[in-house]
Formats: structure tokens, C-alpha cells, sequence
């Protein structure tokens, strides 16, 4: 809270916050990582926790979308992409993901078991 207070547009300090927000205000958390790709547009991470929380709350056309585009960021994270999607992210990323993981801010992307 201090570092966004200092600096409002601090990227790891939001994603953080997303991060919290998960399991607590899903609503809240997806509006956080929209900030967090808004300020930073090479975010895999936040893509694929924003992605995950479209699908499970509602929006999962969007939310497929944004997993297709942390994928497309991060070949590495398709193998975490639930099963019942992965088929559909692939072949939205045209089966083909990039082949180099771009480099992210954000940690590892953190999912929950519901």
C-alpha cells in the first residue's frame, strides 16, 4: 500500500495487489490487472491471472482472449492454461506460440483450486 501510495503506477506493487485480490474481490482484482496491462503491455502473467479470472467470473470469451495473449507472451505458460482451454488458447495463438518467453516483472502466475 505504501509503494502505490508513493507511486501509484508502481507494476509490481499492483500486481501484487491483484494478486490478493484474487480469492477476496475478484471484481477488484480483475480491474487491477487491467492497470497493471495498461501500464505495462508485456505482462504475461497478469494476462494469463486476468484470463483465468474472466473465464471462472463471467467474461470467458475475454478471458480466452487473454490467455491466447499471455500465451502468445509466454510460450511456457500454456502447459499451466486448464485443460478444458487449452485447446481453445492454442488454436487462438494459431497453434503455434511464441517460442521465446518474453521477459515479465510479474512473479509466477498464482492460481487457485475452487
Amino acid at each position: 500500500v505504501a509503494a502505490l501510495t508513493a507511486k501509484p503506477g508502481y507494476v509490481p506493487a499492483l500486481f501484487n495487489e491483484a494478486t490478493i485480490y484474487q480469492l477476496t474481490n475478484p471484481a477488484l482484482a480483475i480491474q487491477t490487472y487491467r492497470a497493471v496491462i495498461r501500464l505495462q503491455p508485456t505482462a504475461p502473467t497478469a494476462y494469463f491471472n486476468l484470463g483465468l479470472l474472466e473465464v471462472k467470473h463471467g467474461s470467458p470469451k475475454q478471458g480466452v482472449r487473454d490467455l491466447k495473449k499471455a500465451v502468445q507472451q509466454d510460450s511456457s505458460l500454456l502447459q499451466q492454461v486448464p485443460k478444458h482451454l487449452q485447446g481453445l488458447v492454442g488454436a487462438l495463438a494459431n497453434g503455434q506460440p511464441t517460442s521465446t518467453p518474453t521477459r515479465s516483472t510479474s512473479p509466477t502466475p498464482t492460481t487457485s483450486s475452487s
